[in-house]
């Protein structure tokens, strides 16, 4: 009997060794193996052919879109089967449009996994019955009352999930192997398709809709750089109620906000334009590339002030 070889990729060693106990009971399958990371995923697809991918979208080093779009254009007789903790109603459509051959929630039941498997095995995509039932749902309605981010062609999608998760288009660009003019026209389709106005926006949409999650282990460590006494209390107030957000300092100067990052592991800095010594974009330019994600917090939303952001790389600006 002639057996399929299943490579599970996921970062979480626990959900790794249930999926392999599970198949490994599983006469339709033969050989398994695993990775932790996007880089092993593709590593061990290189080494030799695997039957079936079961694929996490959430990998720590590049998203499951990316994998897929790789394995789909590199291994076409390898198929993907997409297992996420991530909502089935938000992320299937997409996965299916962007070549994946069946989606399956984390929650799903151990008999649902199998059936999934041997139907795409058999060389048939899979639809649970939420799929099915989005599907049918869509061509009844025309594609009306789709959620906005499912009206996203599959580029404008990935790009969209890197712009949430916190990239900035120069860092897009380099992933993808696009240039930064590429990159920035499917961000204003998105901005247009969404009827968003920054990046922002489209963060905020992601989050309620459960596109992408907040880090569970490490906090985010946050630097405030702000003059204002009050303002920087409330700000600290705000993210203070956030889940794994840390504020490490709270600095009222350029050179002040230059040597706190330069102290401390800071992985975004919230920055007023107008300090009390030097400015925001002066704190930008000494930073230099290698530097923190960037929000400026400003009551001066000049054309000229973000002309100047963007030309520096500044992720968000905001009023």
């Amino acid at each position: 009997m002639v057996t399929a070889r299943v490579l599970i990729a996921d970062d979480h060693a626990v959900v790794r060794a249930g999926l392999r106990q599970l198949l490994g009971e599983d006469t339709a399958v033969g050989e398994i193996g695993e990775a932790a990371t996007g880089q092993q995923t593709l590593e061990r697809l290189r080494e030799s052919p695997w039957e079936l991918l079961i694929l996490d979208i959430g990998m720590p080093d590049r998203s499951g879109l990316d994998i897929l779009r790789h394995v789909r254009s590199g291994y076409p007789d390898t198929r993907v089967l997409i297992l996420s903790g991530f909502p089935e109603r938000q992320y299937a459509i997409n996965m299916l449009r962007a070549g994946a051959h069946g989606f399956l929630g984390k929650e799903s039941a151990a008999e649902d996994l199998l059936k999934a498997v041997h139907v795409i095995l058999a060389g048939r995509r899979y639809l649970s019955p939420t799929m099915s039932e989005l599907l049918i749902s869509e061509i009844d309605n025309g594609g009306s009352d789709r959620p906005i981010h499912q009206q996203l062609s599959k580029r404008e999608f990935q790009i969209f999930t890197k712009l949430a998760s916190g990239s900035s288009v120069s860092e897009i660009a380099k992933e993808l192997c696009l240039s930064v003019k590429t990159v920035s026209t499917y961000r204003s389709r998105v901005l247009e398709k969404m009827h968003f106005k920054t990046n922002a926006d489209i963060t905020s949409y992601a989050l309620r809709n459960g596109l992408i999650q907040y880090a569970n282990a490490v906090p985010l460590r946050v630097l405030l750089v702000e003059d204002s006494p009050v303002l920087a209390e409330r700000l600290r107030e705000a993210l203070d109620s956030l889940e794994n957000v840390e504020v490490v300092a709270t600095v009222t100067d350029e050179s002040a906000a230059v040597a706190a990052v330069k102290a401390n592991q800071i992985d975004v800095i919230i920055l007023d334009l107008q300090l009390k010594e030097g400015t925001g974009f002066g704190v930008v330019k000494r930073l230099g590339k290698v530097r923190p994600k960037i929000i400026v917090f400003t009551n001066y939303m000049l054309p000229e002030y973000q002309r100047l952001a963007d030309s520096l790389g500044v992720e968000y600006f905001l009023n």
